[in-house]
Order: structure tokens, then sequence, then C-alpha cells
């Protein structure tokens, strides 16, 4: 009886080890899963969880793509405009409001922005900026979008509030950027955008933007 204590013990061992090992196998095939679904949905770009917020954009960061569209007076198309939408430039009473809005839309990722009392001194201060090239979509309940340019024909930030989005109001601020700048003149329209922003890649396609650089996220 004693002999088979060993023997026992070492098949009792092998037991434990073994389920062991398969617990850990299985709890690696899980995150491997779950890494992979994370993945290959590149559009997420946020779960209402702070933790797979945070493992979504750590595995989705990639590039910042630059984009471009070639303006051609002859060959662009009016910007169709939602229902209740007015357009206007930027005034000075807008600051908050604006600053509310492009919180809004970058609060999952897609962008960033300062806080207010660096954000305004730094865009109102900027060489480039130009009230009149800042343009505000006005709803009946508030600004609805806003497509802020540099003179230098670069989109610095395009952002529709969410209630706003699948109207049409993205592509028509963008068309309405691209007939201002070549009214001035200007040979092109630039932007940058996050690569795994794949809802506003597909806007900017669509519009004629197309990849011209791929340049590393800092």
């Amino acid at each position: 009886m004693y002999r088979l204590v060993p023997a026992l013990r070492c098949l009792f061992t092998k037991h434990t080890t073994s389920l062991r090992d398969s617990r850990t196998s299985a709890c690696n095939l899980y995150a491997l899963r779950r890494t992979e679904v994370l993945k290959a949905d590149l559009r997420i770009l946020g779960t209402g969880n702070h933790q797979d917020d945070a493992m979504v954009k750590h595995i989705t960061r990639g590039e910042l793509w630059r984009m471009r569209v070639e303006l051609d007076p002859t060959a662009l198309r009016d910007s169709v405009w939602p229902a209740q939408i007015r357009v206007r430039a930027f005034r000075t009473e807008d600051a908050e409001p604006l600053h509310h809005l492009l919180e809004h839309g970058y609060r999952r990722g897609g962008g960033s922005i300062e806080a207010f009392e660096a954000w305004l001194p730094a865009v109102t201060g900027d060489e480039e900026f130009d009230p009149e090239l800042c343009f505000l979509a006005d709803s009946d309940d508030g600004l609805a979008g806003a497509a802020l340019c540099w003179t230098s024909a670069f989109v610095k930030d395009i952002v529709v509030h969410e209630s706003w989005r699948g109207r049409g109001l993205g592509e028509a601020l963008l068309r309405h950027v691209f007939a201002t700048f070549a009214a001035r003149g200007a040979p092109a329209v630039e932007l940058k955008v996050e690569s795994t922003n794949s809802n506003a890649v597909r806007l900017y396609e669509r519009v004629g933007m197309r990849l011209i650089e791929r340049l590393p996220m800092s």
C-alpha cells in the first residue's frame, strides 16, 4: 500500500500541472481572440468601459495620414445642406460653444483638444487664423458642426455633433471649404487624419481626397 503513494503523488502532480496548463492556454486563447476582435473593427471609438477603451486605443494606434484634394473649380460640387442648417463665419462669442463642440467630437478619439484657456489664444493668435475661414454650421439647437481652416488651405479641425451625423453635414462642410479656397486661388486643400478613424477616412475619400503621406503618430 505504501509503495503506491509515490506513484499516486506523481499522477496527481501531472494531473494538476495539466489542469493548470489547460487553464493558462484557455486564458491565452481568450485574450488572443479578444485582441483579434478589437483589431478587426478599427471603427470602434469607445465602448463605455475605461479598461476596454484603453485597450482599443493601444491596439488600434495607427498612423497619421496626410490627405489632399486638387481644386478644379470646374469640377467642384455644390454643398447640399441639411434642413435647418445655416452656415456662417466665426465670431468672438462663438469661442466657448465651438470649444464644447470640439470636445464633444473628439471625446472618443480621432483627435484632441486643449483646455479652453490654452486653446483659444493658440488658435486665434496663430498667424494662419482667419475668422472667415472658420465655418460654423448653426442649427436651431446650437452648433451642429464646424470646419476650422488655416489660410494655407489646411483643414485643422472638422467636427459634426453626434446628433447631426449621417445627414451629410460633414460632406457639405468640406465642399464649402473646397469652394471657398478655390475662389481664393488655392490649388489644393489638405488635412490630417488618424488612419484608424475609418468613418472620417471614408468621408474624405468620398469628396475626392487622397492619401499622399503616412506619418507616425506622435
